[in-house]
């Protein structure tokens, strides 16, 4: 299992210039601002993996691979677990700090897991996060599950 951590100084910017582009629109465009920000998320996300090579729809073995790669690639340390139906992804660094009380870590956590789960897994699979490191958890964990 992974160790919780922070991030490094190096990575912190990039973190923090997402946090900063998140308050700035927030500010000016309240709601209007958060889907812009949602949307660039994705966007970001989705050039990251086409560029690496990932394949759309994949899988789960395409989505450890590339997204664990991105994830450390940027500071973050996570981890994976196969279960019986999906799967567990567990971050221990926590890459949007500054935005804890200024977000809802529901609306955070979405924010970046849907366009994860859109490009690698497709409409048949959902998540549900169970632990939350701004609620005082040692990691946020995420469980991932095949729909029926």
């Amino acid at each position: 299992m992974g160790k919780q951590v922070t991030i490094a100084p190096y990575n912190a910017a990039f973190f923090r210039l997402y946090e900063t582009f998140y308050n700035v629109l927030h500010r000016d465009l309240g709601s209007d601002g958060f889907r812009i920000w949602k949307q660039v998320l994705r966007d970001g996300l989705f050039l990251a993996y086409d560029s690496s090579g990932a394949k759309r729809l994949g899988g789960v073995e395409e989505f450890f691979k590339f997204v664990g790669e991105r994830d450390a690639g940027v500071g973050l340390n996570v981890s994976f677990e196969k279960t019986a139906d999906g799967f567990i992804y567990r971050f221990f660094t926590d890459p949007f700090p500054g935005l804890k009380g200024r977000i809802d870590w529901n609306d955070l956590v979405d924010s970046y897991l849907a366009p994860k789960t859109a490009y690698f897994l497709g409409p048949d699979w959902s998540y549900r996060t169970t632990k939350h490191r701004w609620d005082g958890a040692e990691c946020t964990e995420h469980v991932f599950v095949r729909k029926s």
